[in-house]
């Protein structure tokens, strides 16, 4: 029953009262009328009833000042550098502007502020801005409720909630599509052209010249790594060392992240899968490159080096993927229409290549997911059509394919040298042959 009481400025307001589902206590001030505490305390038991938690957050801190907190206990401890460079922006840029001197407990009474929030957001930026947003701002009350600041994360309530049986949903799904998987010819296609002294003009710029053999191996090896052992591009290329190449097999045992070397993968420790003759051979080519530029490799040394010898800084890795990777992508598109999808490829799906080459090799999920660094329920998930597709035909085994896709690739590269250098039929510039009159004809008589 709501409870008058009078503030020290002589105004009467109403306190509403009710009890949780085990018996404890609560009370929330501040009502102008005994209506709306009596309408609050039948919306607690109504609460109660659902069972959804009724226990009023005590903390006072704002969602700033336990952003601070989460950032330092557990985001910088526990993610990788990429990672808090990524919720450090997202926060900085989206949630702060408009929840950061609002408190915890504020957002668990009212979500509407949390409805709000997101309906501004999704009316200035795009869905995938939203739901980044979303995701952060939910594993950061998530954390509050572990640590008891909060009873619950009041963005997943917001999820549970329905209308009329059916979950509340925050953006219009889209539909799920099947990951990209290039033809590997396309990839050998791309390591030819980028082993190539030249790079295909920019938008408004001249053909660049690649000039050191050097730069342009480990340009061809960043790409392979991709399609021939399900690396992440460029990242996990990266962080490869001498000493990762070792008993036939590629150990991956660091990453680049943010310009600085992590041990492991993104997803927990390395890994490591059988070497294939063609990565092997880009390999070596690597290492000869460089003993003749004087830089033997040591054990300790990346493949893919700065200047330094030291790892790629992300500026560099960005600059790569723009000037080196895509003019060459775009150019093979326009030269063989067969592979369209080259236009807009990116480095990353070439892991989806691999991935559906091992599926067509009649590789178990387990050994594809242990390769790859994830999941047999991501495998499953993600690759799910590849997998029905592959059931029932033949397994070739992964040399065969990539031995096939490399002949294939020279092929190609054969008849396009050979059309490019057939000669012209000029048409014919000699003077036409003279037109001869005609005898005239006498008329007859008549």
């Amino acid at each position: 029953m709501p409870l008058r009481y009078t503030t020290n400025d002589g105004q009467a307001l109403w306190r509403a009262r009710w009890r949780t589902g085990t018996g404890e206590r609560q009370s929330r001030s501040g009502f102008l009328s005994e209506a709306d505490a009596r309408a609050h305390e039948e919306a607690m038991r109504t609460a109660r009833r659902h069972g959804e938690p009724l226990r009023r957050p005590k903390t006072r801190l704002t969602v700033e000042e336990y952003w601070q907190r989460w950032w330092t206990e557990e985001v910088t401890v526990g993610k990788a550098r990429g990672t808090q460079y990524g919720y450090r922006d997202i926060y900085a840029c989206y949630i702060a502007p408009e929840l950061g001197a609002i408190k915890l407990r504020d957002l668990v009474e009212d979500p509407q502020l949390l409805v709000r929030w997101r309906s501004t957001l999704g009316q200035r930026k795009s869905d995938a801005v939203v739901r980044q947003a979303h995701r952060v701002l939910s594993s950061m009350l998530s954390a509050a409720a572990e640590a008891g600041e909060i009873p619950h994360n009041p963005l997943l309530m917001l999820a549970m909630r329905s209308r009329r049986g059916r979950a509340r949903k925050l953006a219009r799904a889209s539909p799920t599509r099947e990951p990209l998987a290039i033809d590997p010819v396309a990839w050998f296609l791309i390591v030819d052209h980028l082993r190539r002294p030249t790079r295909p003009s920019l938008e408004g710029e001249e053909p660049r010249v690649r000039r050191y053999p050097l730069d342009r191996e480990r340009d061809a090896l960043i790409v392979s790594l991709g399609f021939m052992a399900g690396l992440r591009l460029p990242s996990e290329a990266l962080g490869l060392t001498r000493a990762d190449v070792r008993g036939g097999r590629l150990h991956m045992d660091g990453h680049s992240s943010a310009g600085e070397y992590t041990p492991g993968s993104k997803t927990g420790p390395g890994r490591d899968l059988p070497l294939v003759k063609e990565l092997a051979q880009q390999l070596s080519r690597l290492e000869r490159a460089y003993r003749d530029a004087g830089k033997p490799l040591e054990a300790t040394d990346f493949w893919i080096a700065a200047r330094d010898g030291g790892i790629w800084s992300e500026h560099q890795a960005r600059n790569w993927r723009v000037r080196e990777f895509k003019p060459v992508a775009r150019q093979l598109a326009l030269e063989f229409p067969q592979f369209p999808e080259l236009r807009d490829a990116t480095p990353y799906l070439a892991r989806h290549t691999f991935v559906s080459c091992c599926l067509q090799a009649g590789i178990s999920l387990a050994t594809v997911a242990a390769w790859c660094g994830t999941s047999i329920q991501m495998i499953s998930r993600t690759y799910g059509r590849m997998i029905r597709r592959h059931e029932g035909t033949p397994p070739l085994s992964l040399a065969d394919q990539y031995a096939s896709a490399k002949t294939a690739a020279t092929a190609l590269i054969t008849s396009t040298r050979q059309t490019a250098r057939a000669p012209r039929q000029e048409p014919s510039t000699s003077p036409a042959a003279p037109t001869l009159p005609q005898p005239k004809r006498r008329p007859q008589a008549a």
